[in-house]
């Protein structure tokens, strides 16, 4: 999980010094500035659970805990300005979900798998989803040529935890699965609001002169640790994925 996270973090990386280096070379300011922009988001993103590395050499604790990465997505509008030349800050308000898979170390209720046509309960498994509201604000540094545009920025997201829910699924060695239905969660642990730090690097293409696409891959973490692990409570979430978008400005410096 650690080489995933490596991996993404190099990626992004490799993205700001490309842009960077194209910059130096080609980066030619167009005749019509965009000056303020709404932008319009959707997200999506590989998450993972980040554990103390001291937790994690242990196999025991592997054995006990044990989960898959999830999944995320969100949507986003966000307001955008240019404080000076190719130097851009914006703010707006988000909406995040996000989900893991537990394959063991969780309370359940047993079941008797004769009342639903079976013998045995052949493996047990507990999702987790977890729906937040988030206010993301950060500073972009942008590029231009001529219909391009390139950027690297970081920001910040206050999230603020709407909603936690838990499925647990019974899978019978007659093929059937048997769910518990969802229920909100309690976390000893779990904090109402919470901060993550990103890193982007995207690209957006003028199609029209008011209407551009934006293309953006990004890195996200929590910086406060989360109780998503029954009985156990040092995780941060982290996310690598990509975002679509599109802009709309409302005034130009001609």
């Amino acid at each position: 999980m650690k080489k995933k996270l490596y991996t993404g973090l190099l990626s992004v990386a490799f993205l700001v010094c490309a842009f960077n280096v194209f910059s130096q070379g080609e980066a030619v300011r167009s005749d019509s500035i965009n000056k303020s922009k709404i932008e319009l988001d959707y997200a999506i993103y590989a998450s993972q659970l980040v554990v103390d590395s001291k937790w994690t050499r242990d196999p025991a604790f592997n054995k006990r805990f044990n989960w898959k990465n999830g999944g995320g997505r969100f949507y986003q509008v966000l307001y955008s300005g240019e404080i000076k030349n190719d130097i851009i800050i914006f703010a707006g308000l988000a909406f995040n979900m996000v989900d893991f898979v537990q394959t063991a170390g969780f309370w359940f209720k047993p079941i008797d798998p004769v009342k639903y046509g079976a013998t045995d309960v052949i493996s047990i498994s507990r999702k987790i989803n977890l729906n937040s509201v988030e206010f993301p604000i950060g500073i972009l540094k942008e590029f231009r040529v001529r219909k391009f545009e390139f950027r690297t920025g970081i920001g910040v997201r206050t999230m603020l935890n709407e909603a936690k829910y838990e499925s647990i699924d019974y899978n019978l060695n007659n093929g059937s699965i048997v769910s518990s239905g969802k229920k909100n969660l309690i976390y000893s642990h779990h904090p109402q609001i919470n901060i993550s730090f990103e890193i982007k690097a995207g690209l957006t293409y003028r199609v029209l002169k008011r209407l551009s696409l934006k293309f953006e891959p990004f890195y996200r973490i929590s910086l406060w640790q989360d109780e998503i692990l029954h009985f156990f409570s040092d995780t941060r979430i982290s996310g690598l994925g990509v975002l679509f978008g599109m802009e709309y400005p409302f005034k130009f410096n001609n």
